[in-house]
Parts: C-alpha cells; structure tokens; sequence
C-alpha cells in the first residue's frame, strides 16, 4: 500500500466497510449509539484494525512498560509495508506506527481521530509525526509515528499520553462526545439533502434541520438516528411528508414527473 511520503501497506477493512454500506442500503444498520447511550446499552466503536496484525497479543494499556515493549517496532510487521521515514530516523525501531482513521472510517472514528491529534499536538515533529498512507484501490489510512523509547530507554511523555487515550477508550469508545454528537446531527443532515435530490430546488436554506425536528417531534427516531455509524437515514417519501406538513413544498411538485 503506497502512502504519501513513499510507504507501503497492505489492510484488510474495505470489505468490512462495504458490507456496512451495504446492510444500510438494506435498513439493517445498527442501532444509534446516541440511542444506546442514552438507553444504558453498552457502546462499542467501528475499529480500525489496521495495527492488531502487528500486535502479538492483548495489550494492558495501563502497563506502560509493557505497552512500549509490544508496540516499539510494530512497523516491521506490517505485510509488505515500507516506511521511508525510517530512512530519516537514527532510532527507526523505537518508534510505533498507529492508525486511527481512513478513506471508510465512521463518525466515531473521524471524531475520535481528532481528539488524539489534540491529546498528541504538544509533541508534533520532535516524539510525533503525521502519518498517512495510502493506495489506489484501498484508500488511505491516517495516523501517527510515535517515538515509544527515549534516549533514556523509558517510555516518552508521547507515548504515554498515547497509552492514556487507549485506556480511556477501553472504558469508553467516544473521546469527544460533543464533537461526535455534532458529526452524526451533520451527517444526517446531508444525507437528507442526498436522499431527495432535485427536488430540494427552491426550498428555504436550512430546510434539512427542520425535517430532522419534524422527525424528533413526531416520533420518528428511526430517521434521525445513527447507521452504521454514517448519520440518521430518512426514505425520500419521508422526507417530502415532513416538508409537505410545514408547507415548504406543493403536493403537485411530488406527484409530477418522476424524480
């Protein structure tokens, strides 16, 4: 798998990915985790395991030293992988690759890719670098370098700030719940938008949020809540239905030529 910066990788998740696609297509996504949450049921991220085939067995993030021994020089064990900033860097093996997000990655993932930038930020460019790897026919991956051992032979403040994020997502797979909550209120807006295609022209700006209110209000969680971890879902009739009772929309325009 080409990245970049002139890597290598070979994954295994586009068709774990386009299975999900596929079930939504067919209304059997999973319940929201908004839904769970708010139920008591028990959460459970879409992980990407794009590193666990470097792993040799569980690792106890809360055991740092331990951590950084199983994870130090995880690269290598990429298949067919190639990692041309090893090129750059004297102590090549005492670093660990990571991948937190990609091209088919969900909300959740998305989300909580960006809360470990900010957790990882203070040690950019000196303990952490950037990664991003990718290939024509798979995508791309996005992650981290993280410097596991010191000049010291401890474990760097990065790679424990790394092991601290891991054992909080072990607890609880949303590291930011707002910023989550956030990506799945938007994502269902613009799949509202997708869903009723030309036949949005001509109504008022914001229209999608009301529909989405409509559904609130109107008990119709199944079209505002979380698929596959890709938003809320609503059928095109649904969605005229709601537009026809706030009036935004004539019947004649739906019962006209076929959309």
């Amino acid at each position: 798998m080409l990245c970049r910066n002139g890597c290598s990788n070979t994954v295994f998740w586009a068709n774990t990915k386009s299975a999900l696609r596929k079930n939504k297509k067919q209304g059997k996504g999973p319940s929201s985790l908004a839904f769970k949450r708010s139920m008591g049921q028990p959460v459970e991220p879409f992980e990407l395991n794009c590193t666990k085939q470097a792993m040799s067995k569980f690792i106890d993030w809360t055991d740092v030293d331990a951590a950084a021994k199983e994870m130090a020089g995880n690269w290598r064990k990429f298949e067919c992988f190639a990692w041309h900033r090893a090129k750059e860097l004297i102590d090549a093996d005492q670093w660990t690759i990571v991948y937190t997000s990609g091209r088919d990655a969900g909300l959740l993932d998305q989300s909580n890719h960006v809360a470990i930038f900010f957790k990882l930020a203070p040690f950019l460019d000196e303990d952490v670098f950037c990664e991003s790897h990718d290939h024509w026919a798979v995508g791309y991956l996005d992650g981290y370098a993280i410097r596991v051992f010191g000049k010291d032979g401890h474990p760097t403040e990065a790679f424990r700030e790394f092991c601290r994020v891991k054992e909080r997502l072990a607890d609880y797979p949303i590291l930011d719940e707002e910023d989550y909550s956030e990506r799945e209120y938007t994502a269902t807006l613009e799949n509202y938008v997708n869903e009723i295609g030309h036949l949005q022209n001509g109504l008022p700006e914001g229209w999608e949020s009301e529909v989405y209110s409509w559904f609130s209000d109107h008990g119709h969680e199944r079209f505002i809540e979380n698929r596959d971890d890709q938003g809320g879902y609503a059928p095109r009739e649904n969605i005229v239905e709601a537009l026809i009772d706030f009036g935004m929309m004539p019947t004649a325009i739906v019962d006209g030529p076929d959309r």
